[in-house]
This record gives C-alpha cells, sequence and structure tokens, in this order.
C-alpha cells in the first residue's frame, strides 16, 4: 500500500513565488529578445537542502539545490522557472514531484546560482 502525501499545513507556506513561462519581447532598438512572462503567483514553502561553491572561468559559481512546495492546482513544467518573489531569485526547474491522488502539495526540484534560472 502506498503511503498518501498530506498538505502541508497553510501556515508553511511564507514565501511568494512567480511561475514564469519563456517568451519573447521587443526591446527599445525594435529587437526580439528572450524574456520571462508570469503565468501564476501562489504562496509556497522554499527549503535549501545543498550548496555547492566552485570556480569556472576564473569566477566563484555557486548552485544551490532548494525543494519549493505549493498546494496543487497550478501546471508546471521542466520548462518553467520559478521566481523567489521576496528576493528576486529565479530558480531553475530540475524536476517535478507532482501531488498524488490526495492532492496532496507539488513539489518541486530546482537549483539557483550558474545557470540564473536558465
Amino acid at each position: 500500500m502506498t503511503e498518501l502525501r498530506k498538505p502541508a499545513p497553510a501556515g508553511d507556506y511564507d514565501q511568494r513565488i512567480a511561475i514564469q513561462d519563456r517568451g519573447t519581447t521587443t526591446n527599445g532598438h525594435g529587437e526580439v529578445v528572450p524574456s520571462w512572462q508570469t503565468i501564476a503567483k501562489v504562496w509556497a514553502k522554499i527549503r535549501p537542502v545543498r550548496g555547492d561553491a566552485y570556480f569556472a572561468s576564473g569566477q566563484l559559481q555557486t548552485e544551490v539545490d532548494h525543494v519549493i512546495s505549493f498546494r496543487y492546482g497550478v501546471a508546471v513544467t521542466v520548462e518553467h522557472r520559478v521566481l523567489w518573489l521576496g528576493r528576486s531569485v529565479p530558480f531553475e526547474i530540475v524536476s517535478i514531484i507532482e501531488p498524488s491522488a490526495a492532492k496532496a502539495d507539488t513539489e518541486l526540484m530546482c537549483k539557483t546560482g550558474v545557470l540564473d534560472g536558465r
């Protein structure tokens, strides 16, 4: 028998995030440039789970893995990114743990730092 995950208490969702999709916009020179458009804003729980620092190209690079949890109901793919609105930190979505039939939280495994959200 599989164990059903239950949603976290509402008080655990204390950080505001935006789920963003890739798009394009036109800059002041009329050029089409890549950009991110917000498709949803939700309350979430953000937990750091691991951090690494290393040198690449003569500069210190950092990579921090986080688990970001929020209530089910927002369709998310690894093509999206998460923007932590309180700190303006973008996260690349590495994998998604979908909610079970019990409608538990959606959990995202995310990275920030090196790829700056992509």
